[in-house]
């Protein structure tokens, strides 16, 4: 047989070169794939060893090297068998090994005992033939494995009937050159075969693959792109293409995606954040090629090659418009709710303070005794301070805004406890703690406002008495950074739950009974102190007290050198009232309904005024709850009274207001010329091409305040000005600002108020005349 030796190297090389494909392909492929090709490659080395101990018989090897060979036959069956089995998906069991170790030790016996060949091959070659047929079977029978998978099966059924045939032909010299070579043509086909049908599946899984995912992006509600390193839009998923209004991907070779984006701060925090490829979303305003813009949330990250190199940016985007959109209408929805407790609220208050008002005057003009007349409109005028004080509240939760100063809180408080104390009773103590002076810039109403609602919260938890402990001090940041200024009150008192813990800086929520508070106290307490940047800290467990922390940035005193912005400039004319009969500090404004946590009673006199007299809320004088406190001692002054009579051009839209101050004005002995705006007041100046005081409203139409006194004062540049609000978008700060000199006047205000305000003004416009 001198055909034997170059028939099985040609075989054996053959299934070393397939051995070496199978191997490449193990280093690359996927974990589930290997598996079955694992179970092949082991196939293939067992046929590599078989060929190799048929190629030692040929040349003169030992005899033993027969059964290596038929052995290394039966393991070639059975990995063929079990490597189909793994690759339909079907889970090998231990029975399937049992004929293969049967067969194995039926030949090893027969070689033992030296029994006929064809007694020592049919077992081997019948079991390892039906393994064959069941494998062409399985993989036959596999729809999903296609063309490739039924080629292999038949290849695996005719090698495996070849195989049943072997023993019985074998021993037929004429044949057995063309059998083996039948043999080896099936071997080395069906080992393409596996090959090519792993490779189709690869081929149809990576299209199962792309079309998978390529639907989860076509489908996918967010928009998804890739760039290149110069912006320019490589692809796109068509919920991008339909955010930035591009009918195809085609039609983005026309665009980049700086193109869409018109911000220069948005196109550069894009880059940015591709370059960061940081998880965040970054917003950006996109404006379509129809010039419809959209808002959209993009983040991405950095593409890179295989040797590290950037080439591009991926990302996703999300179009947030209508969500915006939506949210801002919830937050309107919520104001309009808010604004509809706060109307609620205020038209209770008012209601009351109007009733009193009502009453009282109709009373009183209907009362024949002057003695009960005065008393009666004692109760008008408080019931009017309540409704001037709910006023400034509702102004400071609106956040208008005053001057701010520099207020050493302890000294503020100390000025305050005369006050406070009458208003907490006898049954209330009130223990102050301020190791050392703290300093904050902050409007002096607004530090008033809060001291005072607090100590009126506090009092209002201790219903059976107790200490209200308050603590200035100054607390230390780290790292350097400004300190802090905090203010704590805090009281023995009934405390709150969580719940109310939760809803105390709503406005008009309150636990107080109807006829007690309005729920505007914390509220108050909260803008009050953010008119500042300062912040508001709750504590507060039942049954164990409330702690109120309000925080401030720490300033720096004032320079000794430096006058204060509460220095007694206000007053400074000799007012001329008598003295009256003015009723005590007792009067029955404490017994009107208290804005809950603030809208304290009536307070005490203000140390800086021995007179009584109620000092101006202008622009450099403090305004709020402790102002009005001292502003309600005097119940009747008459007007300050100047050295001469004063040409004044009043300018108020109101007519009711604006006969007034006529009234007030000519009381006081001026001349006084009224306007009903700004336009009537120039035209009114034309007339009298000289005038000593413009007193003007701020919110006229046609023509606002500060407009107006700036046009007088073109044609008359020394022109004093005062003016008189109840509420303006423009604080006093930029009121004097646009206006130098200018003074502010808060309504409501009282007869003397304004006339001391008037001898104030034109009394500096003397001064500052004779020192020019």
């Amino acid at each position: 047989m001198n055909w034997l030796p170059a028939g099985v190297l040609g075989a054996l090389t053959a299934n070393v070169l397939l051995v070496w494909v199978y191997v490449l392909l193990l280093r690359t492929e996927a974990p589930d794939e290997r598996r079955y090709l694992r179970w092949w490659l082991g196939a293939w080395i067992a046929s590599v060893v078989r060929y190799s101990a048929a190629l030692a018989l040929s040349v003169g090897g030992p005899p033993t090297l027969a059964g290596v060979e038929m052995l290394a036959t039966l393991v070639n069956g059975g990995l063929v068998l079990v490597g189909a089995l793994v690759f339909v998906g079907t889970r090998p069991s231990r029975l399937h090994a049992v004929p293969f170790g049967l067969a194995g030790a039926l030949a090893v016996g027969a070689m033992a005992l030296d029994a006929p060949t064809l007694w020592q091959r049919v077992p081997v070659f019948g079991v390892a033939g039906g393994a064959m047929i069941a494998a062409g079977i399985l993989l036959w029978r596999r729809g999903d494995a296609g063309l490739f998978g039924r080629l292999t099966g038949g290849v695996f059924v005719a090698w495996g009937a070849h195989r049943l045939d072997y023993p019985f032909l074998r021993p037929v010299e004429w044949f057995a050159p063309y059998g083996f070579a039948f043999a080896s043509v099936f071997e080395q086909v069906a080992a393409v075969s596996t090959l090519l049908l792993h490779l189709d599946r690869t081929r149809r899984s990576v299209r199962a693959s792309e079309a998978r995912y390529r639907g989860l992006v076509d489908e996918a509600p967010i928009g998804i792109f890739r760039v290149d390193l110069e912006m320019a839009i490589v692809d796109a998923n068509p919920a991008f293409l339909e955010q930035v209004g591009v009918a195809s991907v085609a039609e983005l070779d026309e665009y980049e995606l700086a193109s869409f984006v018109p911000s220069a701060d948005d196109r550069l925090s894009l880059a940015q954040t591709f370059r960061a490829g940081g998880s965040a979303a970054q917003p950006i305003t996109l404006r379509r090629p129809d010039g419809r813009e959209r808002r959209l949330m993009i983040q991405g990250r950095e593409l890179r090659d295989p040797t590290g190199h950037p080439i591009g940016y991926e990302g996703v985007s999300r179009d947030v418009t209508d969500a915006l959109r939506l949210e801002e209408r919830l937050r309107a929805t919520e104001r309009l709710e808010a604004i509809g407790r706060l109307a609620g609220g205020v038209a209770h208050d008012f209601n009351n303070v109007l009733t009193v008002i009502q009453a009282g005057t109709r009373a009183a003009i209907d009362h024949p005794s002057p003695t009960k007349q005065r008393r009666l409109l004692d109760e008008v005028l408080g019931a009017a301070e309540r409704g001037a004080a709910l006023t400034r509240q509702l102004l400071t939760l609106s956040r208008a805004r005053g001057t701010p100063e520099r207020v050493e809180l302890a000294d503020e408080v100390r000025a305050s406890l005369p006050f406070l104390r009458r208003l907490v009773g006898e049954s209330c103590a009130i223990a102050v703690e301020a190791p050392s002076p703290v300093w904050v810039l902050a409007e002096r109403a607004h530090v008033q406002q809060i001291v005072l609602n607090l100590v009126a919260n506090a009092r209002d938890a201790m219903p059976a008495g107790g200490t209200i402990h308050v603590a200035i001090r100054a607390e230390a940041r780290d790292r350097g950074a400004a300190g802090r200024a905090v203010l704590e009150v805090r009281d023995e008192g009934v405390g709150m739950d969580a719940e109310t813990r939760d809803k105390a800086f709503d406005a008009f929520f309150t636990t107080k009974p109807e006829a007690e508070g309005t729920g505007l106290g914390l509220p108050t307490v909260a803008a009050a102190a953010a008119h500042g940047d300062g912040t508001v800290h709750l504590e507060s467990e039942l049954g164990r007290g409330t702690v109120v922390t309000v925080r401030w940035p720490a300033v720096d005193a004032p320079a000794l050198d430096a006058p204060t912005l509460d220095a007694p400039t206000l007053d400074a004319p000799t007012l001329d009232a008598p003295t009256l009969d003015a009723p005590t500090l007792d009067a029955p404004t404490l017994d009107a309904p208290t804005l809950d946590l603030p809208a304290m009673g009536a307070p005490a006199p203000n140390p800086a005024s021995p007179g009584g007299s109620r000092p101006t809320r202008t622009a450099e004088r403090p305004h709020g709850p402790a102002a009005e406190a001292v502003s309600r001692t005097p119940k009747h002054s008459s007007a300050a009274r100047l050295p001469r009579s004063f040409h004044i051009l009043v300018a108020e839209d109101e007519a009711a207001v604006r006969r007034a101050l006529v009234r007030v004005l000519e009381a006081a002995g001026h001349r006084v010329v009224a306007a009903e705006d700004g336009e009537d007041a120039l035209a009114r100046f034309e007339e009298l091409e000289r005038i000593d005081l413009l007193v003007s409203d701020v919110r006229m139409p046609r023509c606002d305040g500060p407009a107006l006194a700036v046009a007088l004062r073109e044609r008359q540049p020394d022109l004093p000005v005062l003016f008189v609000t109840g509420y303006a978008e423009i604080g006093p700060v930029e009121i004097q600002r646009m206006i130098p000199g200018a003074q502010v006047l808060a309504k409501p205000f009282l007869p003397h108020e304004l006339t001391s305000a008037i001898a104030q003004v034109l009394g500096a416009s003397s001064s500052s005349s004779s020192s020019s």
